[in-house]
């Protein structure tokens, strides 16, 4: 009767305990490559404000401290109503009801 309760805590909790941990580790690796990798090749950052309305503006930053500095930029032009900064892409609709049309 041990014998069956060790092994069927071995199925039933020890192993996929085991393999969530190996995924979350794998995934948190991923993502850790990914975002350095980004910073490595300076791929631009896209800063995006959408308006209640739907009138959407995009820019794209490369660095991501720039990106953050832009992002504080748009926010604090909003709430003061100032201009929006310069270096705007062209706004498109969403696709088909989507949500976000980011590439």
């Amino acid at each position: 009767m041990i014998i069956i309760a060790g092994v069927a805590f071995l199925v039933f909790v020890a192993i996929p305990l085991v393999l969530v941990v190996v995924d979350l580790m794998v995934a948190l690796v991923l993502t850790a490559l990914g975002i350095a990798a980004r910073l490595l090749f300076r791929r631009p950052w896209t800063v995006e404000a959408v308006s209640e309305a739907g009138d959407r503006h995009r820019w794209r930053v490369v660095g991501l401290r720039a990106s953050r500095e832009h992002a504080a930029d748009v926010a604090n032009a909003l709430a003061h109503g100032k201009p929006l900064p310069g270096g705007e892409e062209p706004s498109r609709p969403p696709v088909d009801g989507a949500t976000s049309a980011s590439p």
